[in-house]
Parts: C-alpha cells; sequence; structure tokens
C-alpha cells in the first residue's frame, strides 16, 4: 500500500489537471457559442503603445487595463472589437475622422472636448513627471531653461509645457515625438535631456532607457476611454453604466483589471513532471518554500512602490494648484463636505478643518456672485456635471478667481460629488495685464485710441440719450520733429511725458486724455462744455506748456497747439469729431501754433484742397508733368560757369507751373519724396549727357537730397544706376543736403554719405547756418562745400549782422577746407563783397535764374559772347526783382 500511494498521488493530479483543462474548454466554448449567438456590433478600438494601460505584448496581442475593461464590456454587450494599431497622434485623428470608434487612455482638455466626446466616469488617474539621465541634475522648474524636452506630440503634457513657456517667459525647445518610446529613445541617445510622460508608463520603462525620475512633478489628470464628437453616444452611456457599477463593487471586472495592470501576477513555478516523480517529496516542500519567499519578496516590493506612488500624488497634490475634494449630496439637495486635498492651505489660507465646516464655502463665495453659483449647483444633479467660475474671498480677504468642476454620482438617499477647485487668478491677472497693454498708451500710461475711441462712442450715446454736449480737444506739440531730428527720440520720448503730465493735471477730474500717436493727444470732456469753460480749459493748457523743460543739458520751450469740436454740432459720429478737431488744431499752426481754434466748416476746404493736390502728385511722374529748371553757378573771381543746381518745378495741367515749396512738403508727408527724388536724379545726369554729346561740357550739376532719401539703404545703388545709364563721371555730380536732414540721423548720415564720397560724387551742405547742426557732426561728414544760405546774402550791405554770418561762414569753410558757394546773389554789391571775403561760387538772379535746359544753354552761349574778366559785369537779371526761388 505503501508503495502505491505516490503513484495514486500522481494519478490524482494529473486527473485533477485534466478534469481542470476539460472544465476550462467547455467553459470557453460556451462563451464562444454565446457571443456568435448574439448580435454583434463592431467596434473599432485603436491601439498604441503606452503600457500598463493599452499596448500590445510580445506577441503582438492587445492588453493592459483599457483592453481588458474593454473585453469585458464588450462580452457583456456582445460586441465585436476589432484593435487598429496607431500611434498616438494618428489615433487621435483616426478617432476624430470616425476611422475608428473608441481609443483608450485619453486625458481631457478644452482642445479634446471640442474634437471628442467622453464618458462622465474615468478609468484612472494619473501623473506627469519629468525624467532624464542622472547628470542632467534637474531639480526646479527653472532648471529646464534652455534644454530640450522630448514630449508625445499632441499631448496634454505637450499642451502644459508650451503654457509653461509662455507664461514664465522660459526658453525650452520641445522635441514632439510619435510614441512615448521614441520619445524616451531621444534623452537615451542625448540628443533630449529630458522627456515628460506619465507615471505609469515611467515605472516601467524609465530603467530600461537608464532614466531616472526627478523631482518635477505636475498636472494630474483622470484618464477616459474617448469617441468622435456626436458619433458614438451609445458606446459612452454602456461604458458608463458599466464603470459605474464596476467601481462600487470591490470583486468587479474594474477592480480585478486594475491589480492584473498596476501589481503584475508572479509566475507560478511548476515543476516539470518528470522531475515531480523523483523529488515528490522534498521537492514539493523546497517548492512551496521558494514560492512563499517569492510572494513574500514581491509584497514587500509592491508595497514599497505602494508608498512611493502615494508620495509622489501627495508631492502632486502639493505643488498643484488644484484643491480636491468630495462631498456628500442628501435627496434634499443639501452638500456636507467629506474630505479636501491638504494644499487648500497653501492656496488659500485655510486649514483641512475649517474648509470641512458647515456653510464655510458659500462664506468664502464673493458676495457678488454668490447667487449665480448656488443657481449652478442646482443644476449638478440633473446635469451629473458642472464647470462653473466665480470668486472666492482667501484667509486674508484677497481675491481669488476659481473654476470649479463637479462630477455627481447618484447613491440611494442622494449622491456623491467629487470635484476640483482651480485657481485661475493669475490667468485673470494677466488678461487684465494684457488689456491694460492693449489700451494704454506705453510711454505716458494714458488711454490709447483704441480706448479713446470706446469712451467717445459711449459719450455719444449718452450725450444723444440726455440731450448733452460734449467735446473734443485735439492737441499737437508744436515743431516736435525737429526736436526729435535734433536732440533725438530719447529727448523727444522725455519732451511728451513732461507735455503729458502738465496737460494731466489741468485737465478736469473725470475727463479722459488719451496719447492717439506721436506727439498727438486728445482730450474728451463729458461734463462741462460751456464754451466759456473750455475756452478757460484750453487756456490753462496753453499756460501748462509755457515754462521750459530740462532735457539733459538743454533747456526747451515746447508750445502746444489746440483744435475743438462739438458733439453734435461739429459732428454726430466719433470719426466726424476726430477729423474735425484736427482740423482746427491745422488751423491753429497755419497760424504759428502756441495757440487754439474752435472747428468751423470753412476749415474743411483748405483740407480738401490738399487731398485733391495729393491725389493729382502722385501721377505726376507717369503722366511726365515733373520738369527740371537750372539755375546756373558762377566762379566769383573769372566768371566762369562751374556748374549749375537742378531744382524740380511741377507743370499741373490747369494750374500752370507750381513752385517746389507749394508741394515737396506734401511729397514728404505721404512718402512720394522717393520716387520724385529718383527721378529728378536721373533726369539731371541724363540732361548732362544730353548736353555734352552738343558739345557742352558743364564742370557739374548739383541735385538736392531729402532727409527720407538718406535713410534708405540703397540711395548708394540708385546713385551708381543713374550715373551708369548716362555714363557721367562721378565727380560732376554733386548732391546737397540740409543740416537737419543730416541731423536726423547723424551716423547713418555719415555713412552712407561716406560711401557715396568714396564713389567719387561731391557732397555739399545745403543752407548752412538755418539748421541746428553740431560742428562736432559736420567736420565728421565727406563734405567738399558749404552753400551760404540766401537769407544771410539778401540783405548784405544794409544789415552787418548778415555780413558777420557770411564772412564767418566762409571762414569757417576754409578753416575746414571747404569751399563756399552763395545762394541769393542779385546784386553787384553782394558779389564784390563775397568775392573780397574769399566765397568761391555765386549763384543767383544776378547771375541768371531757374530755367528750362534749352533756355540755359542758350543763356551759356550768351554769357561766352559777351563773357568779361570782372563777374559782376554778367548781370542778366534786373536788379529789382528780390524774389528767390526755392530750391
Amino acid at each position: 500500500m505503501r508503495s502505491r500511494a505516490p503513484v495514486r498521488r500522481l494519478i490524482g493530479l494529473r486527473l485533477l489537471f485534466t478534469m481542470s483543462a476539460l472544465g476550462m474548454a467547455a467553459f470557453i466554448a460556451g462563451c464562444i457559442g454565446d457571443s456568435q449567438s448574439a448580435a454583434q456590433r463592431e467596434v473599432r478600438i485603436g491601439i498604441y503603445q503606452n503600457a500598463p494601460k493599452v499596448y500590445l505584448d510580445t506577441a503582438g496581442r492587445p492588453a493592459g487595463l483599457f483592453v481588458d475593461l474593454a473585453q469585458e464590456i464588450a462580452r457583456l454587450e456582445h460586441w465585436r472589437l476589432d484593435y487598429v494599431r496607431c500611434e498616438w497622434e494618428q489615433c487621435l485623428d483616426m478617432l476624430a475622422s470616425g476611422d475608428i470608434d473608441l481609443m483608450p487612455d485619453v486625458a481631457r482638455n478644452a482642445e479634446r472636448e471640442r474634437r471628442f466626446d467622453f464618458p462622465n466616469i474615468s478609468v484612472t488617474h494619473s501623473w506627469s513627471q519629468i525624467y532624464a539621465l542622472r547628470e542632467a541634475k534637474l531639480r526646479t522648474l527653472a532648471d529646464l531653461e534652455g534644454k530640450r524636452v522630448a514630449v508625445l506630440r499632441n499631448s496634454v503634457q505637450e499642451s502644459y509645457v508650451r503654457e509653461l513657456m509662455n507664461s514664465m517667459g522660459m526658453r525650452i525647445e520641445l522635441m514632439p515625438a510619435d510614441s512615448l518610446e521614441n520619445a524616451f529613445f531621444l534623452v537615451a541617445s542625448g540628443q533630449s535631456d529630458a522627456v515628460v510622460s506619465n507615471q505609469f508608463y515611467d515605472e516601467r520603462h524609465a530603467g530600461r532607457f537608464r532614466l531616472h525620475e526627478t523631482p518635477l512633478i505636475f498636472m494630474p489628470s483622470n484618464l477616459f476611454f474617448a469617441t468622435g464628437k456626436g458619433r458614438n453616444p451609445d458606446l459612452i452611456a454602456r461604458i458608463d453604466i458599466h464603470l459605474a457599477a464596476w467601481r462600487q463593487d470591490p470583486h468587479s471586472p474594474y477592480f480585478a483589471a486594475l491589480k492584473k495592470s498596476m501589481i503584475p501576477a508572479p509566475h507560478a513555478v511548476l515543476p516539470d513532471w518528470a522531475q515531480q516523480a523523483l523529488i515528490i517529496g522534498a521537492g514539493l516542500l523546497a517548492l512551496f518554500a521558494a514560492m512563499s519567499g517569492l510572494l513574500r519578496w514581491q509584497v514587500k516590493q509592491r508595497t514599497m512602490a505602494l508608498r512611493q506612488t502615494a508620495q509622489r500624488l501627495d508631492d502632486v497634490l502639493k505643488a498643484s494648484p488644484v484643491v480636491l475634494y468630495s462631498m456628500r449630496m442628501d435627496a434634499s439637495g443639501n452638500f456636507s463636505p467629506e474630505w479636501v486635498s491638504d494644499n487648500v492651505r497653501t492656496l488659500f489660507g485655510f486649514s483641512r478643518e475649517e474648509a470641512l465646516s458647515p456653510g464655510w464655502w458659500l462664506r468664502q463665495v464673493h458676495p457678488d456672485d454668490r447667487e449665480s453659483a448656488q443657481a449652478a449647483f442646482r443644476t449638478l444633479r440633473h446635469e451629473g456635471r458642472l464647470l462653473h467660475e466665480y470668486r472666492v474671498l482667501d484667509a486674508q480677504g484677497r481675491v481669488h478667481h476659481v473654476r470649479d468642476e463637479l462630477n455627481y454620482r447618484p447613491e440611494p438617499g442622494g449622491g456623491m460629488v467629487s470635484g476640483t477647485w482651480s485657481d485661475l487668478s493669475e490667468r485673470y491677472e494677466q488678461a487684465e495685464r494684457l488689456s491694460y497693454l492693449l489700451n494704454h498708451d506705453r510711454l505716458t500710461g494714458l488711454p490709447n485710441r483704441w480706448l479713446l475711441r470706446d469712451r467717445l462712442q459711449h459719450a455719444i450715446e449718452r450725450a444723444h440719450l440726455k440731450g448733452k454736449r460734449i467735446a473734443l480737444i485735439y492737441i499737437d506739440i508744436d515743431r516736435f520733429k525737429q526736436i526729435n531730428d535734433t536732440l533725438g527720440h530719447q529727448a523727444g520720448d522725455k519732451v511728451l511725458l513732461h507735455v503729458a503730465r502738465r496737460i494731466a493735471e489741468v485737465v478736469p477730474p473725470g475727463e479722459t486724455l488719451a496719447r492717439v500717436g506721436g506727439d498727438d493727444f486728445v482730450l474728451l470732456l463729458e461734463r462741462d462744455t460751456d464754451p466759456l469753460h473750455l475756452n478757460d480749459i484750453a487756456k490753462a493748457i496753453l499756460q501748462s506748456s509755457s515754462s521750459p523743460i530740462a532735457i539733459d543739458a538743454h533747456q526747451l520751450i515746447a508750445t502746444i497747439s489746440l483744435g475743438v469740436s462739438m458733439f453734435p454740432d461739429d459732428g454726430k459720429d466719433a470719426d466726424s469729431l476726430l477729423k474735425n478737431s484736427e482740423l482746427a488744431l491745422y488751423e491753429a499752426k497755419k497760424h504759428g501754433g502756441d495757440s487754439f481754434r474752435f472747428f468751423s466748416s470753412a476749415m474743411t476746404a483748405g483740407v480738401l484742397e490738399r487731398l485733391m493736390m495729393e491725389g493729382h502728385l502722385r501721377g505726376a511722374i507717369q503722366r511726365k508733368e515733373l520738369v527740371l529748371h537750372y539755375q546756373p553757378q558762377v566762379d566769383l573771381r573769372s566768371g566762369a560757369w562751374v556748374g549749375a543746381e537742378a531744382l524740380v518745378r511741377w507743370q499741373r495741367p490747369g494750374i500752370g507751373l507750381i513752385p517746389p515749396d507749394q508741394f515737396i512738403h506734401l511729397a514728404e508727408d505721404t512718402g512720394l519724396i522717393g520716387s520724385i527724388g529718383t527721378w529728378v536724379l536721373s533726369e539731371a545726369c541724363r540732361q548732362m549727357e544730353e548736353w555734352e554729346a552738343v558739345g557742352w561740357h558743364l564742370p557739374r550739376i548739383s541735385v538736392n537730397l531729402s532727409a527720407q532719401q538718406i535713410e534708405p539703404e540703397h540711395l548708394v545703388d540708385i546713385v551708381r544706376e543713374c550715373l551708369a545709364q548716362a555714363r557721367l563721371e562721378p565727380q560732376r555730380l554733386e548732391l546737397e543736403v540740409t543740416e537737419s536732414a543730416v541731423m536726423r540721423d547723424p551716423e547713418k548720415a555719415a555713412a552712407v554719405l561716406g560711401r557715396l564720397k568714396s564713389m567719387g560724387v561731391q557732397i555739399a551742405i545745403d543752407d548752412f547756418g538755418t539748421g541746428q547742426s553740431s560742428l562736432a557732426y559736420l567736420k565728421r561728414l565727406p563734405l567738399g562745400r558749404l552753400k551760404i544760405d540766401q537769407s544771410f546774402v539778401r540783405d548784405i550791405g544794409r544789415d552787418a549782422n548778415d555780413e558777420a554770418i557770411s564772412r564767418a561762414v566762409i571762414g569757417l569753410a576754409h578753416a575746414l577746407g571747404l569751399e563756399t558757394v552763395a545762394e541769393g546773389v542779385e546784386t553787384k554789391a553782394h558779389a564784390d563783397f563775397l568775392r573780397r571775403e574769399g566765397c568761391e561760387v555765386g549763384q543767383g538772379y544776378l547771375f541768371g535764374h531757374p530755367m528750362p535746359a534749352d533756355e540755359l544753354f542758350k543763356h551759356w552761349q550768351s554769357s561766352i559772347a559777351s563773357a568779361s574778366p570782372a563777374a559782376g559785369r554778367q548781370h542778366t537779371q534786373p536788379n529789382d526783382d528780390p524774389r528767390s526761388f526755392q530750391s
């Protein structure tokens, strides 16, 4: 009997295993038969690698927490699951387009809620953590500055890091990857410094890539099944029903799937049948002891892992800007708090005990938001979910903007509510700062043009309803451009600040003063618009600018001009009032500035004339209406012609010949001066070529440059092209610039003129003595000649001061090694004085007025025929015409 006992036990074990196998086979066959007999629906599920939640195992079979749950629901619902392999971003696109029906393991955010539908109940929760090589030494978010961070493409982690970059102004180079495995590989291979992932994938795979966790944990989130927007409401509803039921039963498939995914089952080590037969006694005891030790070791390891997970979750909650809580709702709709996370103290200054006390929430809601918040909460039972934003007061009484997100789960006699409280205060503060920047001038802090228009529109509506008046005062600093050109933009900004503060001091309380651009301000008055009161305010504003402003080492008087328009007399809308107040301002400037004018309808005539002139001027070059006149330049010692100055005229049809002083400023204001200046330069060079062809060799042609022509980088190329087309030697071209044009940007002007000088082109300063140039800058310019302004030459013989100025300019030019040209030489006395003082060249009516090219040629021939040694005997124009033409 003893010898047969082991054999019987062996036979009994085999019989037991055989019966178990047969029973299992029968069970599986029954399941298959039941499944095939029921009406089946095909459900396509996207599968990607993100173990342990969803993945394909080594045999290529779908596995993971979400897969186990989906298969159990499919069994109960008679669905036939069709797994579709895809990468993360590809899965999202296929879900949105309807190519798949379900996608597991999706976190909710605002953008995804617009594209997908989610169940009310999540499957599990997760958080994100940054992993890196040990030598990376990442301790705080600031350590990510300048780092390369790998993320899953189009994941919530990618969105979070981008928001972090924008809100904190950090420079982080994102490296999107198509899968988490690729993202981890980027770090392991040195192509990235760190990777952002969820803790499930981290714990399983970080060791494989030799990556280590960092203290950077953030973004706790719930994970759901998802489907295309509006595509499969029945699937979502059935998933919710099963998850709701399973989560109440600790023995349900839900908890079994969690255990299977989170705590892998130990591999049972069964002895080989042949070995069992040999070591049936001691072998079984040793095996049981080994298995027991193994299980104890695994329990210990899993316990340590769970403690680490709990500690991480605690760290996440402490660092999170989101307070978690749960409440119970009774049948009457009353709430009783049950739990709240510890970070309610760090975020809002309250202990957990205070936050759980009855009535605490309602006491902390901002009084203005209590009614709307309570009304929203009353809808929770019917809607099942609530998202509401309102304001609360923290322990110090400070206002916070919060977003409250609640989920309701019905239970017998009431229900359970779980929710999150997110502090949005920083976002609201950023929005307020952005709104301020968008609606206020950065230099002065005053309302800008957009905010003024908004307030003006509302003021017009109020005035229309109440039958009242409003007034607009348009304010501009006189000759502000000259301040910028001579002292620089930094000094100009200081002047603007001083003027803005002085005006603000005299503005009545409650009225709006805005800076609408450049040196323009607008004052909107609603309270007292009596003409006498407006007159007093205008005088007070003018008086505020009468005292000097100290800017660096300068004492400046920045006078201002004002224009006033009234509603409804001068306009019934914002555009009309602004336009007419600006017209009144221009009228004040016409009379010398430092004054104010009320709008009148007669002012629009001048503006219309300017607009018409601008329209005609725009096509003047194409219509060949511009012509050049030339004025000779003569050597005061020999009487020989040494050059001519090209002066532009506008032959306007129906009007006649228009001198440049009537349209050049308009061309500069409208930006047409560039094309006009290029045409003048090209035409003058072409004319020199034509004169050369008929045998007249004029030594030099002078062409004026405006300040706007000096600024573009391509001026040198334009000059080079004009010279090449006319086959004109560079030294025979002289370019004249004014002092004010040079002083707008002395450094740039010196660079551009230096390049022209290196080509051989001659450079002259025009109207010398009338600007506010610095000799320190002038001596650095590549000049060849100084032109004495005609205002100093005209009164030679009658005004000792003008003679002294002319003498000083000639002496200065000689000291700098420059030749001098005197403009406005109209009499022999002028010429004699200038010749005695050493002036080399004269230009004016004494030698010839500006004339067309063919007339200049004839005049030159006539002067040759009647030439005499004395330059003074070359008088060709009556002395009694004192007019002078502006170049």
